[in-house]
């Protein structure tokens, strides 16, 4: 039977009923209003009861009581389970109640409080068939869902069909007469006896403590079971409640295995960005310990130009967006970030964000090559293409200049024409090597070469274009250097490109030092370092990528074919920049090592 039809059924059973009973459910301001109340409530409360309906406790009852109903409520609802306090009505200071709330789900989902006042504890049974309100009483219990025990020191002397169902017997006779230790595991007996005393003593309540029950047909189940002490019975017998809840924790220790197993990113924040869990693979991404991690904000942890996204994330969430996904970088332990994708939601009524996250870093990287491979793809064959297309013409136009020459060389005023063309059909020429060199591998005649002897003689060819731009140009060569196994003149194009490049970042002037030195047993390092205005970071990253340039004439094949030379040494080509200061370019080229033959 669902809480719903139960419901039904209570309201209609105790309309007559001589015990005060009342239905209390949160509006839309979650304030506990009266739905139903019978006419034993309504007596009690001095009033009617269709006076009751739509009024709050605090409208129902006198202060002190009322502060006690509210509370007896509002822990019913919390909890989701029954609650028993005592209760003394404002006609009879004499006369205690004992105020039993049971939550039962309605129709529409909400929580419904059903509320009854009984002057005549259960356990007290002196008369045969008790007065009508103990009849009512025990057939109201009798109907609980919940499991409900009168237990007289430590005996089973009542026991509801609920708890012949939780204990698999066949009728509540199977019970009633047994001790109750006899359904719990031994090795939790000394807690629960301590736990009665105390209940007995008046020293502490019995709420929700949790146990294993051992059932009639062996099976073992959790339990949580609260109680009171019933007024006036013999050798205060305890009226005990018992909640089966062993699929809440066996749901509850799947989750939580999954919590802590689970190789994504686990967090629970507060709208205002504070920690509230994280799981264990947090400490394993980022080298935090969980303690560091729930001492720090959200903005803490996240790169600064990131902050702005994961707080409009929140607000969208807070205003009811169901999920929000989105990509954010976390700082590391080590200082480096991580690229974490998102997926979060929120429960606003507790003003809390789910999310988990998974590492992408990895996965964002391979794109980045992935992009770059299919550009350098591309231009390939723009390249190869390019090149045959301009070649055919270069080569008849040039015959024509050949034939022109022949014909007006010998007059003065050609010259400069004459000169002008010979220079440009040199650049076209530069240019399709360069293309020929990205559509198809060159040939490569690797022998070992001297640094100390090959830069001196580079920087000794760009010195006029130096001294036109006023950039002084020094060199630093750590003496006897090993021997690089190179191509000299793909080398060659490497650090004339390099070297260009430092003299043209700097237009008013400035200095560019070319150091040569050893970096280790295995590198030589040849690094270019200028005065220009340096480089954006996010320029910087993207340097080597096809018509990627800082040069408003360039085309960024430049630096992109030097990076496919060293890469076809098993060299590294490096930048490191900072506006306002300067750019510095730096290449490791592996050692010759001797060989024996």
């Amino acid at each position: 039977m669902t809480d719903a039809a139960r419901l039904t059924g209570l309201s209609a059973l105790l309309d007559d009923a001589s015990t005060p009973a009342a239905l209390f459910q949160p509006d839309t301001a979650a304030t506990l209003l009266c739905m139903w109340a019978n006419r034993s409530f309504a007596a009690m409360i001095g009033s009617n009861a269709s006076t009751a309906i739509g009024r709050s406790p605090r409208e129902l009852f006198p202060k002190g009581q009322a502060d006690l109903v509210l509370e007896s409520l509002q822990a019913a609802q919390t909890r989701r389970q029954p609650i028993r306090q005592r209760f003394h009505t404002a006609a009879d200071r004499q006369q205690p109640y004992e105020i039993a709330v049971e939550p039962l789900e309605g129709n529409d989902g909400r929580v419904c409080l059903l509320v009854l006042f009984h002057p005549s504890p259960l356990a007290e049974r002196s008369a045969p068939g008790g007065d009508a309100s103990e009849r009512s009483y025990k057939k109201l219990v009798e109907q609980f869902p919940d499991s409900v025990l009168i237990v007289e020191d430590d005996i089973i002397s009542f026991a509801n069909p609920a708890c012949a169902s939780l204990l698999a017997a066949t009728t509540t006779d199977q019970i009633v007469g047994r001790s109750l230790f006899d359904f719990i595991l031994p090795m939790q007996h000394p807690e629960l006896r301590h736990r009665l005393r105390a209940l007995r003593g008046d020293k502490e309540p019995l709420l929700g403590f949790e146990t294993s029950i051992i059932r009639f047909d062996g099976t073992p189940r959790i339990a949580e079971l609260s109680g009171f002490v019933s007024e006036g019975s013999r050798n205060r017998a305890l009226q005990l409640m018992i909640r089966d809840v062993t699929e809440q924790r066996t749901t509850q220790e799947e989750h939580n295995r999954f919590f802590t197993m689970t190789l994504d990113l686990l967090a629970v924040y507060d709208f205002d960005g504070k920690v509230v869990a994280l799981n264990p693979a947090w400490t394993n991404k980022f080298g935090f310990s969980l303690e560091e991690l729930s001492q720090r904000k959200f903005a803490a942890i996240v790169h600064p130009d990131d902050v702005q996204a994961g707080q409009t994330a929140a607000l969208l969430l807070g205003k009811g967006v169901p999920i929000v996904n989105l990509e954010l970088r976390h700082l590391t332990a080590g200082g480096e970030y991580r690229l974490i994708r998102w997926s979060s939601s929120a429960l606003t009524e507790h003003k809390k964000i789910y999310a988990i996250g998974t590492d992408i870093t990895e996965m964002r990287e391979q794109q980045d090559l992935l992009q770059k491979s299919e550009k350098l793809s591309i231009v390939g064959q723009l390249a190869a293409g390019l090149a045959h297309e301009i070649r055919n013409p270069l080569t008849s136009l040039k015959g024509f200049l050949q034939l022109f020459r022949k014909r007006f060389g010998h007059d003065p005023s050609y010259a400069d024409y004459f000169r002008i063309m010979d220079t440009e059909f040199v650049r076209i020429e530069e240019i399709v090597n360069e293309f020929l060199i990205l559509a198809k591998p060159q040939p490569r005649n690797f022998q070992p070469h001297d640094m100390s002897e090959l830069v001196p003689d580079i920087v000794k060819l760009l010195e006029p274009q130096a001294l036109l731009g006023s950039v002084e140009m020094t060199v630093d060569i750590e003496p006897d250097l090993a021997p690089v196994n190179c191509d000299e003149n793909q080398l060659k194009q490497v650090f004339v490109n390099l070297i260009k490049n430092g003299i043209e970042a700097m237009p008013q002037g400035g200095s560019l030092n070319v150091k040569v030195t050893r970096r280790s047993e295995d590198y030589i390092a040849v690094t270019v370092a200028d005065q220009g205005q340096g480089i954006p970071q996010e320029q910087l990253n993207r340097l080597g990528e096809p018509f990627m340039t800082t040069k408003v004439n360039g085309t960024g094949l430049g630096l992109m074919i030097c990076y496919k030379i060293m890469e076809a040494h098993q060299g590294r080509l490096h930048f490191e920049s900072r506006l306002g200061q300067g750019t510095t370019a730096e290449v490791l080229l592996p050692i010759a090592h001797e060989t024996t033959s």
